[in-house]
């Protein structure tokens, strides 16, 4: 007799295996290890308790020859939901990751940057230095909605229509030839389960199949019809998306989802850039109510002034027009002084033209000093004064005139593309990027309800492939085909299990679009360009006055798929810090 019994009560394990619920988990580990006691108290112990049930899967003390094979697959999913949803003590050990665990107060590097071969720091404004509150996207929000109602003959009654900071996330692409909002991941495939037309899901996924053959798009449909809505000011812009078309939609208003992309840029444009000669409609609206849109920071300034005390130069680099960067830095350092504090300070840049371009730089006329009192805003400038505020520029004229080396220099903005970009390519600067919602994410992924769930579909999906492999084993072949079939159905049901928790997990994120840096499996769009184009990122300028001027960022190391999987590191160092 092959079967297996259980050493607590003698009832045959391979018959219910429901053993969790009828001994608890110290019984458990009495039957999957030898020497308890030597498990019992260490950090290790969910982890070599999952590491022992997949041993325990694989040398087969269940696969008998008297243990029918769908009694046990379905044992592996009973206790494969048993060890992680229905034990959350052990499924939430308060020892993981007690030294290395990441908070939103952390930099977190993609390759080693060392900070005492950085000379020169340089900061964008917005989202950057600049930390704004929520009312801001609802006020893009709703100044985008009137201009197209004002100005471009759309509907009245859109004016009813309100923000809702639930529904988008940065890094999703907005599809010009269809109206389908969805997220990428790193290879171009669509998140199925992303894909909204308008405030609904898209039901019908046949869609996606005719048009595309399946969920991945050619680089060049990415460059020719997808919008990619990459900062914190296109939030608002996709959500008005969205919502226009749930309009349309709902009261047979015909259009073209290009069109409505267009014009909703334009209206962004104009309310972010006005006329070009006198503030725009957002700046001025944020500088007549600013203590509503702005948080003050003078830690910040503290933290700018240290590097500067120790040697360090400093640059301001925005597309931010000068009366609206004095306005927000004078508030928020609580100075009107602030431009002590930069060495050079670049007012609307035009990033990212402003890397390539050959405009030269101006003078901007600040009413501060004897300088500026008589300035001629089109004399060339050939050098950067102590005290003054430049406009324009590119980055070749920036370089030859401050003697600033490539890789000396560490640049930091919230934009991949605008602010990143082309100087890591370029010009081989280190780069910084502010992704702020790194708070909500590291939240939510250390949360116990999100542990659980990673941990099951992780065991669900050992437990799908080992399964999947018994069904080329001999004695398989051999059952009767309607056991072969109910056998394929089952594992049918483990993997709509997966499907289930996978979108659990996505929805404790956000329940339209996940995480903004990764899909079910793979790392998002977003993603992926932070890691290409940023050495560094974090969620808050402010955290880098938490590092000394001589730390080295150490870069994770990434286990691919042909590699070996070797053990917790931190769960090792927890062992040799207890020791020493």
């Amino acid at each position: 007799d092959m079967t297996v019994h259980c050493p607590v009560c003698k009832c045959s394990i391979v018959d219910g295996l429901r053993l969790l619920g009828k001994h608890g988990y110290n019984e458990i580990l009495d039957l999957l290890h030898p020497d308890p006691a030597k498990l019992q108290n260490t950090p290790v112990k969910r982890a070599a308790s999952i590491t022992m049930y997949i041993a325990y899967l694989r040398d087969g003390l269940v696969h008998t020859r008297s243990v029918r094979y769908l009694q046990q697959l379905q044992a592996r999913y009973d206790l494969a939901r048993d060890l992680c949803l229905k034990d959350p003590v052990q499924s939430t050990s308060a020892n993981a990751r007690r030294y290395f665990r990441p908070t939103a107060r952390d930099i977190f590097p993609n390759t080693e940057v060392q900070l005492s071969k950085v000379r020169t720091y340089g900061l964008d404004l917005d989202y950057t230095l600049a930390s704004y509150t929520e009312k801001l996207p609802e006020t893009i929000y709703t100044m985008i909605r009137d201009v197209l109602v004002n100005s471009m003959l759309y509907p009245p009654a859109l004016k009813a229509l309100k923000y809702d900071r639930t529904f988008a996330i940065r890094g999703i692409s907005y599809d010009r030839e269809t109206g389908w909002l969805f997220k990428l991941d790193s290879n171009y495939n669509i998140a199925m389960d992303t894909i909204h037309y308008g405030r609904e899901p898209l039901r019908d996924l046949e869609e996606v199949f005719a048009l595309h053959g399946g969920p991945h798009l050619a680089p060049d449909y990415v460059k020719n019809h997808l919008y990619q809505l990459n900062d914190m000011y296109s939030v608002p812009e996709a959500t008005l998306l969205a919502d226009i078309i749930q309009y349309f939609s709902e009261h047979d208003i015909t259009f073209h989802p290009r069109y409505l992309a267009e014009d909703i840029r334009a209206a962004g444009e104009y309310i972010h850039r006005g006329d070009g000669i006198s503030a725009s409609p957002l700046h001025a609206m944020i500088m007549s109510n600013i203590g509503d849109y702005l948080n003050r920071a003078p830690e910040l300034l503290h933290i700018l002034e240290s590097l500067k005390r120790e040697g360090k130069r400093l640059f301001l680099l925005t597309n931010s027009g000068y009366k609206y960067v004095d306005a927000v830095l004078s508030y928020m350092f609580n100075t009107s002084e602030w431009r002590d504090v930069f060495d050079v300070a670049i007012v609307s840049a035009r990033k990212p033209g402003w890397y390539l371009s050959h405009r030269p730089f101006r003078l901007v006329p600040t009413n501060s000093g004897a300088k500026t009192a008589s300035v001629q805003p089109w004399e060339q400038v050939d050098r950067f004064e102590d005290g003054q505020v430049y406009t324009g520029g590119n980055l070749a004229s920036f370089t030859n005139i401050t003697g600033y080396a490539d890789r000396s220099v560490l640049y930091i903005g919230d934009h991949v593309y605008s602010d990143l970009r082309d100087p890591s390519i370029q010009k081989g600067w280190f780069t910084g990027a502010i992704v702020s919602e790194l708070k909500h994410e590291l939240s939510v992924g250390q949360s116990s309800e999100y542990l659980r769930y990673v941990r099951y579909i992780q065991l669900i999906e050992k437990t799908l492939k080992l399964s999947q492999q018994e069904t080329r084993s001999q004695p398989f072949i051999q059952l009767p085909a309607g056991d072969k079939e109910a056998f394929r159905q089952l594992l049918e049901a483990g993997r709509m299990e997966r499907r289930r928790t996978r979108w659990k997990l996505r929805d404790l994120y956000n329940p339209h679009f996940g995480s903004v840096f990764r899909t079910s499996k793979n790392a998002s769009l977003f993603s992926t360009k932070v890691q290409a184009y940023s050495n560094l990122y974090t969620a808050d300028l402010a955290n880098l006055g938490a590092y000394p001027s001589d730390y080295i960022f150490y870069p994770k190391r990434k286990t691919q798929a042909h590699e070996c999987q070797v053990p917790e590191v931190d769960d090792l160092l927890d062992q040799i810090l207890k020791i020493t």
